[in-house]
């Protein structure tokens, strides 16, 4: 089924929560550039912003149906958006606290193991 360029977003999101696929891509590309910028605004990193964004239209997909009220769409993406967004945040935070500790551990360990290492960090 061929998707109008009237279609409104109200009419995507109810076929899609009846199993329109065609209509679910319709909403996903009509709203990837604005979940992708709310995914960048939060996080700041492009890096991860695809990985993130991808995240996000999962979620949507696995959880279109679960929208009790179809006219709150934007603040229900919204959130999930920037859920994502924060959690994959604080997950790379970790990452790198867990990767410096990791590394610093490592250090003390070849200080350790040579006397004189130890004594030049000492120093």
């Amino acid at each position: 089924m061929a998707i109008s360029v009237e279609q409104s977003d109200h009419d995507l999101i109810a076929a899609a929560r009846q199993g329109g696929r065609n209509e679910l891509d319709a909403f996903v590309r009509r709203h990837e550039g604005w979940v992708r910028h709310v995914v960048y605004a939060t996080l700041g990193r492009p890096t991860i912003v695809d990985d993130v964004v991808q995240q996000v239209w999962t979620h949507v997909v696995r959880q279109i149906s679960t929208l009790e009220d179809v006219d709150r769409w934007r603040p229900w993406l919204f959130r999930m958006a920037r859920n994502a967004a924060i959690d994959a945040g604080m997950k790379r935070a970790r990452e790198t606290k867990r990767h410096t500790l990791l590394g610093d551990e490592t250090q003390q360990d070849r200080n350790r193991s040579d006397p004189v290492r130890s004594m030049i960090a000492t120093e």
